[in-house]
């Protein structure tokens, strides 16, 4: 499924292939590498200041603890990624908090009921929807214990208030885990 490099007591990742499945690629797949790194995983390392000498001198090299942030980030459903990871003994299903993987399970159980797939982290100016479906028109926001204080509950009202003012019809279904 992916390509890595067993490099002392980690597993490397070739960064472009990671934003190629988990469908963080588009119109201009360089461009869209770098965002998706710039924004997610800030630390990533080019290859050679991991010590790893590639053809492509500038690759970027993910950590399999990236690839999971990468992962519960993306537009699409990851648990096929997820699952290869397990499969390959490249994750032991640890990596990722109790509270993320819940979300993911959550979305995905969203996802098997709609029978198709959401738009996971959808973005709208400058928030992120959990779980987008645009045929329905509906947010799909899993709210964790820190959704339960005052503040952030204002912080939601304010983000949903944006949103409902940019998605015409928009509809917010929150689900506490």
């Amino acid at each position: 499924m992916l390509d890595y490099i067993a490099y002392q007591d980690t597993h490397l990742f070739i960064a472009k292939q990671v934003c190629e499945k988990l469908g963080f690629i588009k119109n201009n797949p360089s461009q869209n590498v770098k965002n998706a790194i710039t924004r997610f995983c800030p630390n990533a390392k080019q290859a050679q200041e991991h010590g790893v000498k590639l053809g492509r001198k500038n690759s970027i090299l993910l950590t399999t603890a990236e690839v999971l942030h990468l992962a519960t980030h993306c537009q699409y459903d990851a648990s096929e990624l997820l699952e290869w990871l397990r499969s390959e003994g490249l994750w032991n299903g640890m990596d990722v908090s109790s509270s993320t993987r819940r979300e993911l399970d959550v979305l995905s159980g969203v996802e098997l009921a709609l029978g198709r797939p959401l738009q996971r982290q959808y973005q709208v100016g400058p928030f992120l929807i959990d779980g987008y479906d645009p045929i329905l028109n509906v947010a799909f926001e899993i709210d964790e214990v820190q959704h339960l204080s005052t503040q952030h509950q204002l912080d939601d009202e304010l983000r949903e208030l944006y949103i409902t003012e940019s998605i015409e019809g928009i509809a917010f279904r929150r689900i506490s885990i």
